[in-house]
């Protein structure tokens, strides 16, 4: 497991008991269909659309770009990331590509991981509140920033809840997480 700058004891208690985990399709079906449930993405044609076909791209520029975690079996939380470059995260802020032209850029070769963008990360309603979306978004940060060398993090920040995961994220690594607000 990665350690990080200590969180609270519950979740140091957490995290010794939660598993990183890489989806198979049926786990992977399930995930798009409550992320369409949840972020609404059928009816945005900006977004990246949570598909088998769009997750198993995301995949093949890293394993670690989707990663998930279970409780006896049952799903507890996902997180997504897409590796890309400064001039991909500058274009999205200054509204020169969706977030679906930078998801079809960031999973076409030559794939960069100069910047990563942290995509989603969701935990089921009676997971909540447990630290389980930073652990794993955490995770990957540590994955990415070990193995390529990423220094640079943004988001597209959707929730007040999504904008308190980023600053805690922010206060525990230490790093700097650029977003925009919806």
């Amino acid at each position: 497991m990665f350690l990080f700058i200590p969180p609270s004891f519950d979740i140091l208690f957490l995290m010794e008991k939660l598993e990183i985990l890489f989806p198979d399709d049926a786990e992977i079906i399930r995930h798009c269909t409550l992320a369409e449930k949840l972020f609404g993405t059928d009816t945005d044609p900006d977004q990246a659309q949570p598909t088998l076909n769009n997750v198993k791209r995301l995949i093949a520029v890293d394993p670690y770009t989707y990663i998930y975690t279970e409780n006896k079996l049952e799903t507890m939380g996902w997180s997504v990331v897409l590796p890309t470059t400064k001039e991909n995260m500058d274009s999205f802020f200054a509204e020169k590509i969706t977030e679906k032209e930078l998801f079809d850029i960031g999973t076409t070769k030559p794939y960069s991981f100069e910047v990563l963008y942290l995509t989603a990360a969701v935990t089921l309603p009676e997971f909540q509140n447990k630290g389980i979306a930073s652990y794993l978004m955490k995770s990957q940060i540590h994955y990415f920033t070990k193995k390529y060398g990423t220094k640079d993090f943004f988001a597209y920040i959707l929730t007040d809840e999504g904008l308190g995961l980023l600053k805690k994220i922010e206060r525990e690594l230490e790093i700097t997480i650029h977003y925009i607000r919806n």
